[in-house]
């Protein structure tokens, strides 16, 4: 049988065979309220039903039906009233109205109520066909930060219109609208808002019901999830006081070495005992390289270069320079090397010599302002690399001037070396092995598995890995390879959050990390991390250590 539904609404109308005075009217408001509500109620065609009219909560008395639409039936023209409600059976014949979508007025059905009077009645028909509901989405996920989401209900055919109502949704979700109709091929969007307030920290899960007069699914249920943030860090993260100019590992000590601005530091963070130890600097540091046997560390700053003990935490040689130092390297017999920092052009470097305190400009080798040096380890060697994708070989064994051979090999803005110095990789993760004289060839010996726009990079001989953080429109991803075959081994998860007080506001902020390192086991990794800035005067400086087994 077809579906059909019926709207009865009492809008008005009590006939008096006497006068409308005002004190009639007085007299009697307690008795005479005209009734206002709708009642709908869903029909089968040809069946009786039965409906309420809703008249006067005080009146127990009769009524008769004096006329009605011509498309109505009734069993009996006369029934009781019993407080104040109509009860009546019928049944609609909606022969000539199936071609009509929509809410119909079908006419009046006039009732006498013994003590009440005329009571019009109007009647409306609605015919809702046949309706097909989609939903643009099956999961609103909020997330950890989240406020709210929209979807979208669609009426997917032109066979009828769809009547649909939200009959349930989580506690911590409001919704737009509650209830609609939808014409043919049409659809409303409805905000979903995520009400956090104090809830406790925790993973949420609920669903948003959706009842609806498609016959094939009435009831269309959509996941929604959210996330709400603790107010305190994990124990594998720990907060770094300062800016983060640069990091370095030893593998040899076990130890992070991490040399901030803001206080001009250099924290020691030993991953064993997670303690830190610092130094003060004396200013901004902006490069710095440890020794290859873990003794010493070399740290370049604007117009000084400084050496520390790191077994007894202190400067034990300073030297002032006449340059702003971009990068350093410690080369052997006590010569260190230094290249400038600088926005104009800029060729060559700079050779001090740790014994004799004399320091010389070397031009040969044709460097450029703002390239990187890497120590090749056990080789009186440095690889030096700019940002345009070429990198040099410089023979150090004389001390200040040496060989250079130059390469080109398109590795991207950055390069790296593993461990043993044995191979090159750059930020498009191709892969090279170092050169050891002008007659080496470069070939590239592979790449890694689907690798581009490595921020950092870390190798690991003992794991036999190859880890980095990557960096895609502003998302990134840290992921481990296999540093024989290049594979992909895994996408590592890590936090992205941490908790702090910034301008006086506490909250968890999106966090980026820039620098990753490993033990010497291999079976540890450290995130240097930092949070994400909206401010376009560069980010906040919260900077944090993440441990990740």
């Amino acid at each position: 049988m077809k579906n059909i539904y019926i709207v009865i609404t009492v809008l008005c109308a009590v006939l008096f065979t006497t006068g409308c005075s005002s004190d009639f009217l007085d007299e009697n408001n307690d008795k005479i309220k005209p009734p206002a509500k709708t009642i709908e109620l869903f029909l089968e065609k040809s069946t009786t039903n039965t409906a309420k009219i809703i008249l006067d909560g005080k009146t127990n008395s009769s009524y008769e039906i004096k006329s009605f639409p011509s498309n109505m039936a009734f069993d009996s023209f006369t029934g009781s009233v019993e407080n104040g409600i109509a009860i009546i059976k019928y049944e609609v014949d909606d022969t000539d109205l199936l071609g009509q979508f929509g809410v119909i007025e079908l006419g009046t059905i006039e009732l006498q109520v013994d003590g009440l009077g005329l009571v019009s009645v109007s009647v409306f028909y609605g015919n809702y066909g046949n309706p097909k509901i989609t939903v643009s989405d099956n999961l609103l996920d909020f997330g950890k930060s989240g406020d709210y989401m929209q979807f979208n209900i669609k009426n997917n055919t032109s066979d009828g219109l769809l009547k649909w109502e939200i009959d349930s949704v989580p506690e911590w979700i409001n919704v737009s609208n509650s209830s609609g109709l939808i014409q043919t091929y049409d659809y409303s969007t409805i905000y979903a808002i995520c009400q956090r307030g104090d809830l406790p920290a925790g993973d949420y899960e609920g669903d948003i019901i959706i009842r609806n007069n498609d016959k094939n699914d009435s009831i269309v249920t959509i996941k929604v999830k959210m996330t709400i943030r603790a107010t305190v860090n994990p124990e594998n993260v720990l907060g770094i006081e300062g800016r983060v100019m640069s990091a370095k590992y030893s593998k040899i000590n076990d130890e992070l070495y991490i040399f901030t601005q803001n206080p001009n530091t250099m924290i020691v963070y030993n991953p064993t005992t997670k303690s830190m130890t610092k130094l003060a600097l004396p200013k901004s540091p902006n490069c710095a390289v440890l020794s290859e046997d873990g003794k010493s560390a070399y740290v370049g700053y604007s117009a000084l270069m400084t050496v520390i003990d790191i077994k007894n935490k202190k400067i034990t040689k300073s030297a002032n320079v006449d340059f702003n130092v971009h990068d350093i390297a410690y080369g052997e017999n006590n010569w260190c090397y230094m290249t400038v920092k600088a926005s104009d052009s800029f060729y060559g470097y700079y050779a001090y010599n740790l014994q004799t305190n004399t320091i010389g400009l070397s031009t040969n080798s044709n460097l450029n302002a703002n390239d990187e040096f890497m120590k090749i380890k056990g080789k009186p060697s440095l690889i030096v690399a700019n940002q345009y994708g070429g990198f040099k070989l410089i023979d150090i064994s004389s001390g200040q001037e040496g060989e250079t051979n130059y390469w080109y090999s398109s590795f991207g803005s950055k390069l790296w070396i593993t461990e043993d110095g044995s191979f090159l990789i750059g930020s498009n993760g191709r892969i090279f092995r170092t050169p050891t004289s002008s007659s080496s060839p470069m070939f590239e010996l592979g790449k890694l598995d689907g690798a581009e726009n490595i921020m950092y990079l870390e190798h690991n001989a003992s794991a036999n890995s190859i880890y980095t953080i990557s960096d895609y429109y502003s998302s990134s991803s840290v992921k481990c390879y296999d540093a024989g075959s290049y594979y992909l081994k895994k996408t590592i998860a890590y936090n992205n959050e941490y908790y702090a007080t910034i301008n006086g506001i506490k909250n968890m902020f999106e966090v980026k990390p820039y620098y990753i390192f490993s033990n010497k086991k291999g079976n540890e990794l450290y995130l240097l991390r930092n949070i994400i800035s909206s401010d376009t005067n560069g980010d906040y400086n919260t900077w944090s250590i993440e441990t990740i087994k």
